[in-house]
């Protein structure tokens, strides 16, 4: 149905090689390069091929919108896209939940995106006028109740056309 897609069967991250990948057998969409604490979960371990995402988009290729919702791998994963997000500048949904996993904390990932001028906005706000979080209140959202799981960021040089986009979108 869509010919323009290709599926690479493998996880992303910030290296290439192998890597376990931890399967939840009762709720899939919670399978994770990390092995989960909980106890009551069934969980099959495999082998997975890790890449690059740089090593997966071509460079003649125009990302403009990228969705990242990877149990806890999201900074591996940007880290290993570094070269086709600072040439096409995307959006990136992302998702980053109260625990920290895969030794990945979440000022590391505030930092990864402010050091490449990226914004983060909750979801609710990006057709708004408002500012972006703040490195406080990004770190803040994680903790019970929390504001959200999933966020925008979006490159700083860009961000009223993201806006404007969303406006639309939302009529």
């Amino acid at each position: 149905k869509f010919p323009e897609i290709t599926v690479h069967s493998c996880a992303v991250g910030e290296s290439t090689g192998e890597v376990s990948f931890f399967i939840d057998l009762k709720a899939g969409g919670f399978s994770s390069l990390s092995r989960s604490d909980r106890t009551d979960k069934e969980v099959r371990e495999i082998t997975v091929p890790m890449r690059k995402l740089d090593d997966l988009v071509k460079n003649t290729e125009v990302l403009d919108v990228m969705e990242i919702d990877i149990e806890g791998a999201e900074l591996g994963a940007l880290r290993g896209s570094e070269e086709f997000i600072m040439r096409c500048r995307p959006a990136i949904y992302f998702e980053s939940g109260p625990r920290e996993q895969m030794g990945y904390t979440h000022e590391d990932l505030f930092k990864w995106f402010t050091e490449r001028n990226y914004q983060v906005f909750v979801p609710n706000r990006v057709a708004h006028n408002g500012p972006s979080l703040s490195y406080d209140s990004f770190l803040e959202a994680h903790i019970y109740p929390f504001r959200t799981l999933n966020y925008f960021a979006l490159p700083a040089e860009r961000r009223l056309e993201f806006r404007d986009r969303a406006r639309l979108a939302l009529k």
